[in-house]
């Protein structure tokens, strides 16, 4: 029974796993979300400065504006990279984890499970021999009771419930 304890605490650590990488998936997709957005507006903006620099006749200040807006977005994909790259190892890491443990269970190494399998199949057709052994001693012991509660139970019930009526009975008997 331990070793049971033992595998299902196995697949319990297994899961919290899973649902930890999921919940680490979920929070870098969502900053990779942001980060596109952001992508998005610093380029509508870089776009919209360079236009504005260009026709004010500024063009030296409006290169070395791009410049800087290419190096952060520069910047903010090589952090999305790292996000991605993340992500992808988190999901190896698990994915190994898993295959581990199929393996070590296919192998043997895990007899446990094996052993209660074989339990299982040697001690079922003893429950059923019993099962039929014992049926008629359950079916005798269910007709026992059934009349016990019709001889005992029902004038108990009807003084409890028809107190009026079972003194008038009780009155007529004498």
């Amino acid at each position: 029974m331990d070793d049971s304890g033992a595998i299902l605490c196995q697949i319990s650590s297994l899961k919290d796993m899973l649902d930890q990488v999921n919940e680490e998936n979920r929070s870098e997709y969502s900053n990779h979300q942001r980060d596109r957005v952001g992508n998005c507006e610093v380029f509508r903006s870089g776009e919209r400065f360079v236009s504005q620099r260009i026709g004010a006749g500024e063009d030296a200040d409006s290169r070395s504006s791009v410049k800087l807006l290419e190096e952060d977005l520069r910047c903010l994909r090589v952090k999305r990279d790292e996000i991605i790259e993340r992500m992808i190892n988190s999901w190896e890491g698990f994915t190994k984890s898993c295959l581990d443990f199929q393996r070590n269970i296919e192998k043997g190494e895990n007899d446990v499970l094996r052993d209660f399998c074989q339990k299982k199949s040697f001690l079922k057709p003893n429950y059923i021999f019993w099962e039929r052994k014992t049926m008629p001693c359950r079916t005798q012991c269910w007709h026992l009771w059934r009349r016990f509660l019709k001889i005992f139970m029902v004038p108990i019930l009807v003084m409890l419930v028809f107190p009026s009526l079972y003194k008038k009975a009780e009155a007529d008997m004498r």
